[in-house]
């Protein structure tokens, strides 16, 4: 008849609203209710999950799975879903959960699993659950997914063991010879210097050091960071002090002849290894005050380096996602 047939009154702000199938979820600041869609008349289930305020959900994949503001996948009961998984566009599908890793590579885990990858043949619009909607000379195109793999990793040569000196008898005594003068020592020739390794200049050119943080423009990996410092040992680390390869994130750590840097990818608020709409929507949240950011998150957003993230960042980030 066009009139209500119930109504609820909340006294928190409302930050979203989402269904999942056959219920309704409102996002508070501190946690979610559900609403029951499955009659004729809405009942409120009570709270679903609480959360901090800074790890309230930006969007529901399921009925107990979420993406938190961070990028994070979450369960309700608050476990994380992969270990160092952050994603922008994400679609749940059983137990096995989807998203765009870069701009034209889709990865897939199962819950505590490790991730695998599938390489598109042009750059992601759109995801589903088996295919990809891809730009490709210009057009929209569907491709499906191929087979995944998970990344090789490099193993460690395994040393060769040195086999045990076979035991000598013990020679006769013979008598002591005539002593002979020893001859002059000659002395030892100079040591030929090896050839001095040169800096890869095209990276160099995309890092810069100030104090304990390393700036490294978008793009540049943990083998092109070693190139740029060939003369030194240097170590790549995840957020979680895992070892890490591939692209440089937001709040990795870099040890270079036993000096701790902290890598800072201008732009790359989310630390997902790229700039892309997903940072500046965080950006756009963080500047209307609906979360806050990661001292090292931060300092990614702020673009201008006047000390803060503010709108002009958000007006270089355009830019420079335009320019990338």
């Amino acid at each position: 008849a066009g009139e209500p047939l119930t109504e609820f009154i909340f006294e928190d702000k409302i930050f979203g609203i989402q269904t999942v199938d056959s219920t309704l979820y409102v996002l508070l600041s501190e946690s979610a209710v559900q609403i029951s869609l499955a009659g004729n008349v809405p009942i409120l289930s009570g709270t679903a999950f609480a959360y901090a305020p800074a790890a309230r959900p930006y969007k529901l994949l399921g009925s107990d799975v979420y993406v938190n503001m961070q990028g994070e996948v979450r369960l309700f009961s608050g476990e994380e879903w992969a270990e160092d998984t952050i994603v922008t566009e994400a679609v749940l599908s059983g137990d096995m959960l989807y998203w765009l890793s870069d701009t034209s590579e889709v990865s897939r885990v199962r819950h505590g699993d490790k991730a695998e990858f599938f390489t598109l043949s042009g750059e992601a619009a759109a995801l589903t659950a088996n295919a990809a909607i891809i730009w490709q000379n210009g057009a929209l195109c569907r491709e499906s997914f191929g087979t995944f793999v998970q990344p090789t990793p490099t193993p460690s040569p395994i040393p060769t063991p040195t086999p045990e000196p076979t035991a000598t008898p013990k020679p006769s005594k013979t008598p002591k010879p005539t002593a002979t003068p020893k001859p002059s020592t000659t002395p030892k020739p100079t040591a030929t210097p090896k050839p001095t390794a040169t800096p890869d200049p095209d990276v160099t050119a995309k890092l810069r050091v100030s104090g304990h943080i390393l700036y490294a423009e978008p793009g540049v990996t943990a083998a092109k960071l070693r190139a740029a410092f060939p003369q030194a040992e240097v170590e790549v680390y995840t957020s979680s002090s895992a070892a890490a390869s591939g692209r440089l994130k937001t709040g990795m750590s870099v040890l270079i002849d036993d000096k701790l840097y902290t890598v800072i990818v201008p732009g790359d608020i989310n630390a997902s290894g790229t700039v892309n709409t997903a940072d500046m929507r965080l950006l756009q949240r963080v500047l209307v005050g609906e979360t806050e950011l990661t001292d090292t998150a931060a300092l990614a957003a702020d673009l201008n380096e006047n000390g803060r993230p503010d709108a002009a960042d958000l007006v270089l980030l355009a830019a420079k996602m335009q320019r990338d």
